[in-house]
């Protein structure tokens, strides 16, 4: 799928429409190599037309395999295998991103339903979580590859389980990690969120990538 910067689909006829122009003045086609509605949301606060193509890669853990290394490999993992599918004449810069999250021996999946979502919460009552957001942009031309893991530490409220299930089934958040969403009503759970990129407990480290963007030669501001 195709976004404008004013967040419709794009116009598939025009093909000068869905690219972007490096500082040089060479188009570029941005990707989010990601299925993740969340993470589009995020992307779309650059206002920079992309599209959206899922990596489909083996997501599952090595043995022994520390949260935070997953989180980095899935990144590179999902961008590398959007490269790979890349067919088109202009280069491209592909996004991939990944997160993962433990609270000790938890760890921090996406429940996948209400009361699934409300016995994770359950867990995480007056505790301390660790997510870890991955991200690496690849720009096929140059072969330029940046990567970047982020550290977001959250500490949990104690909340009955009445209210962890009124949370859940206002905000929908069984299918988030951790079972909560911070960009929402998600932030009554927590005694303090500390990260150095804002975003990426909720998906994509928008200031990290905003540097790796300026760094491949991409002005973040839309003319």
């Amino acid at each position: 799928m195709y976004y404008f910067a004013s967040f419709g689909i794009a116009n598939l006829l025009n093909w000068n429409n869905i690219l972007i122009n490096d500082v040089a003045g060479k188009q570029i086609e941005l990707i989010l190599g990601s299925s993740s509605t969340y993470r589009a949301q995020i992307l779309n606060r650059l206002r920079l037309p992309y599209r959206q193509i899922s990596p489909a890669i083996d997501e599952s853990p090595r043995a022994g395999e520390h949260p935070k290394a997953l989180a980095h490999r899935l990144g590179i993992e999902k961008a590398k295998a959007v490269v790979e599918q890349y067919r088109e004449a202009v280069p491209a810069l592909v996004i991939g991103s990944d997160q993962t999250g433990h609270s000790g021996d938890l760890t921090l999946t996406k429940p996948g339903s209400v009361g699934s979502a409300v016995d994770m919460l359950l867990k995480l009552q007056g505790r301390e979580a660790t997510f870890y957001t991955s991200i690496c942009l690849i720009r096929t031309d140059t072969e330029q590859r940046l990567c970047d893991t982020i550290t977001t530490t959250v500490g949990f409220r104690n909340y009955t389980q009445d209210q962890l299930k009124r949370y859940v089934e206002v905000d929908q958040s069984q299918d988030c990690a951790g079972g909560f969403k911070v960009e929402a009503l998600g932030t009554v759970l927590f005694k303090y969120v500390r990260s150095d990129d804002p975003t990426a407990l909720i998906g994509l480290p928008l200031i990290t990538l905003i540097n790796m963007l300026i760094n491949c030669s991409i002005d973040p501001i839309p003319n």
